[in-house]
């Protein structure tokens, strides 16, 4: 039995710092005929709360079609207003323009390479900027452990092509 709690306790205890993961489609209509994943390489793969990750891969059969990848991702958090008197609101903002990347992977031999891709939170004084206050004298504050993602989208768009071959939403 003593076995057993301390199972449930670790397993608990791992899943309460497990990251989310999303795999992405694929979606083979959307690239040049021969397109596949070279060996050993498979979709990306994003995980993160407070800032996202996603894994890099190969892609063969392409010939000579090169391709957009595309990171964005939407990040949130709580910021107080603190008036003169000491009174505190906590007002959720969001960063409206989304911290995103674009890259351009060249095809080389048949191949692309992938490459790997992260996007961190903007700074505090962004999330600042984008809050409003009831009034404007208020001092803003940044809620700690508050800044999170509001949802992301990868997609890797070969030239040619009006649709993403591969998506994470």
């Amino acid at each position: 039995m003593r076995y057993l709690k301390t199972a449930v306790a670790c397993a608990m205890a791992g899943a309460a710092f497990a990251m989310p993961a999303a795999w992405a489609e694929t979606i083979y209509a959307n690239g040049p005929s021969g397109a596949h994943y070279a060996q050993g390489k498979a979709e990306p793969m994003c995980t993160g709360t407070t800032s996202i990750s996603c894994t890099d891969s190969v892609i063969g059969g392409i010939g000579n079609t090169n391709a957009t990848l595309r990171l964005a991702v939407t990040f949130s958090a709580t910021v107080t207003c603190t008036n003169r008197g000491g009174t505190t609101v906590a007002v959720k903002t969001q960063v409206p323009t989304t911290n995103s990347q674009t890259l351009r992977p060249s095809a080389k031999n048949g191949q692309i390479v992938v490459p790997a891709v992260e996007s961190a939170p903007p700074n505090t004084a962004d999330f600042e900027a984008n809050t409003t206050c009831p009034n404007p004298n208020w001092r803003k504050t940044l809620v700690d452990g508050s800044v999170g993602t509001d949802g992301f989208l990868y997609t890797l768009t070969f030239a040619g092509f009006t649709g993403p071959f591969i998506e994470l939403p």
